[in-house]
């Protein structure tokens, strides 16, 4: 398995979900780090919390005989880029990331980091041997919405859905906004339940309306960021790689 992967792209499009599936397919011990777990308001108090992550991350791999998959989230506040006008403080949490991502795969640890800002990061921390691939995730296409409306509505009462058409309606939205628009119909359906005193399912109708309701979290201004800097810093050609994904 490789060392690190970074997996990047618009919010809202399922990085750090598929990163704990991941770890759940896998069969490893998983940990989600969030920038704040690593904030101190000591003077080099994040550089040791940094050291003793790993330290504690390899012992665990150790004792239980499978490796242990971080997953750190918002990588980009992380590990920013230095620039000669930087905190020391900050310079050095950066440099103690780069040294426990050097080849810390060979301890049983393996990374995966998830990011919105791929430019933002250090550059030292993308070579291999410490991130060795970079995938971008993007917006979810036809097929992929389409399940994501289904997985939704799975949870909840509804009928006579037009799973194809709703994923038409979406062109362009993300992950993240499907989920809401589904949830905002289950409460409006909900609240008419509550009224009605009979349970009220939701419709192609009240899903219309909420598609209808609301614009993509991702601007086209956005996604021609995105798409520009996507073949700079991609290290997966698209066309040879598989497709990735969960199956039911």
């Amino acid at each position: 398995p490789p060392n690190g992967i970074l997996l990047w792209g618009p919010p809202g499009t399922g990085k750090t979900y598929i990163s704990r599936r991941l770890g759940e397919e896998a069969g490893m011990l998983y940990t989600l780090v969030q920038p704040s777990d690593l904030g101190s308001i000591y003077i080099h108090g994040s550089q040791s919390m940094i050291a003793d992550l790993f330290s504690k991350a390899e012992q665990q791999a150790k004792e239980s005989n499978c490796g242990v998959l971080l997953v750190f989230d918002e990588f980009d506040s992380l590990v920013p880029k230095r620039g000669n006008n930087d905190d020391n403080n900050q310079a050095n949490e950066v440099a103690e990331f780069l040294t426990q991502l050097n080849n810390c795969a060979e301890k049983g640890i393996y990374v995966v980091a998830t990011t919105n800002r791929i430019d933002a990061i250090d550059p030292a921390v993308l070579r291999t041997g410490r991130i060795d691939h970079i995938i971008y995730v993007g917006l979810p296409d036809s097929e992929a919405r389409k399940e994501i409306f289904a997985m939704e509505l799975a949870k909840r009462p509804h009928k006579d859905i037009d799973l194809f058409k709703m994923a038409e309606m979406t062109d362009g939205y993300t992950s993240s906004d499907i989920t809401s628009i589904v949830t905002e119909c289950a409460k409006n359906a909900f609240q008419k339940s509550i009224m009605s005193n009979r349970i009220i399912e939701i419709t192609q109708d009240l899903i219309e309306t909420a598609i209808k309701s609301r614009r993509s979290s991702v601007s086209e201004k956005d996604m021609k960021y995105y798409e520009q800097t996507r073949n700079f810093y991609s290290t997966e050609k698209e066309n040879n790689r598989p497709r990735i994904g969960f199956r039911k």
